[in-house]
């Protein structure tokens, strides 16, 4: 089921969703600076009430930049927390990935976004960055994650809480040899808990009080095939929670529940995805509660900043009907911001001389106006007078409007 329209633009799509969606249009301009210190004097972000995630400052004109492929896992633990930190006040930390699927450089390359100007950092000279912007964190916060890979979330949220980095102790003392020293902010690593439950039941009771409500994060914190870096930029910029529980579980889903009654439906919403479709869509629309699937979307923080003025084409009129059959053509998934940063830009350049010919409805996530707003621009300005852009069947956020936990 998708909803059939020949609508174009965010603001009409956000008119037929359940959810709505007011995007801000102001820009925020700031005097650019690639001087951490200077930056650091106020965050230019803002979260108007109504509006499903923050507005972020315009991206200095250099910015500075690291491949994450050149990381450890939880060295991309602690480089996004540094860049939600520092991104905040304005966003100056880009981390590339040379894996990414529609080309390492497409997007910094693209016009409504152009990252192209960066220092690059190395392996090498990686922790020269964490130098950079040291003034700019209060500290560490420290966590052992061969206790139980959830100690990453846990540590995240406590970093975004405390506006301080995630880090392990040998990690720490990689840093130290290297002349930095850091206040321990948080010390994790004496907590006893082992098991998903007792790690974000924890976080329940310490630290929930404190996130913002508005948005909450649900990212596999995995050392293999986790989600080390993605999304989790914008938790901590945000100081939302972020959590990893199996919904197929009874004891993951009653917390994941306490989590979600705390949160306003039409005023909140979750970013990533969960250890199944139907447990984690379900138990998130019980409380109304929409999810944006995001759980490879890279450098949020960085693509939030760009500009938020939004090119909306011209809406094709509808052409007289006759008594005829009318097939309309979907290109799904697009409800997925990962999938319009990655797969969907690669399918879009690589059949752009055969787009045109016939109509094609491209689904596409209206919440890239808050969280992507230069990539809904490349999209909307390349298209040509047959690409036509739809809401998935839920709109801005993916609900179930029945309960299918009984079908897994």
């Amino acid at each position: 089921m998708i909803i059939s329209t020949q609508c174009r633009s965010a603001k009409q799509l956000a008119a037929l969703l359940p959810i709505i969606i007011w995007a801000s249009s102001a820009i925020l301009n700031a005097d650019d600076s690639t001087n951490a210190t200077t930056a650091a004097s106020a965050s230019l972000l803002t979260w108007p009430d109504g509006q499903a995630l923050p507005t972020f400052a315009s991206p200095a004109p250099t910015l500075d930049a690291i491949d994450v492929q050149t990381l450890t896992v939880d060295e991309r633990i602690m480089f996004s927390a540094l860049q939600g930190i520092v991104n905040a006040r304005q966003p100056r930390i880009y981390l590339m990935d040379s894996r990414a699927e529609e080309g390492p450089d497409t997007w910094a390359k693209t016009t409504t976004i152009d990252f192209t100007s960066r220092n690059r950092f190395t392996r090498d000279t990686k922790y020269e960055l964490i130098s950079k912007y040291i003034d700019e964190t209060n500290g560490i916060v420290l966590y052992d994650p061969t206790r139980s890979d959830h100690y990453r979330n846990l540590a995240t949220t406590v970093a975004g809480l405390k506006r301080a980095l995630p880090v392990t102790p040998d990690l720490l003392a990689s840093l130290r040899q290297t002349g930095l020293q850091f206040n321990v902010v948080a010390d994790l690593t004496t907590l006893q808990h082992s098991t998903a439950v007792d790690i974000y039941q924890h976080l329940y009771d310490t630290y929930w009080s404190q996130c913002d409500k508005r948005l909450l994060t649900s990212i596999k914190p995995d050392r293999r095939r986790g989600n080390h870096h993605q999304i989790r930029d914008m938790a901590t910029a945000c100081g939302a929670a972020v959590v990893w529980l199996d919904c197929r579980m009874p004891a993951e889903r009653e917390l994941m529940r306490k989590f979600l009654a705390d949160m306003q439906a039409g005023k909140a919403i979750i970013l990533g995805w969960y250890t199944s479709e139907r447990s984690g869509i379900t138990t998130a629309s019980e409380f109304g509660i929409g999810t944006i699937p995001a759980d490879h979307y890279n450098s949020s923080t960085m693509f939030a900043g760009t500009d938020h003025r939004i090119a909306i084409p011209p809406v094709p009129k509808k052409p007289p009907l006759e008594n005829n059959i009318y097939v309309a053509v979907f290109i799904s998934d697009g409800d997925n911001i990962q999938y319009v940063q990655r797969a969907m830009r690669r399918i879009w350049d690589r059949v752009a001389e055969s787009r045109g010919r016939v109509p094609l409805n491209w689904t596409i996530a209206p919440g890239l106006v808050d969280i992507g707003p230069g990539i809904l621009n490349y999209y909307y300005q390349n298209a040509t007078a047959r690409d036509c852009f739809v809401a998935g069947p839920s709109g801005m956020g993916y609900l179930m409007p029945i309960n299918t936990l009984a079908e897994l």
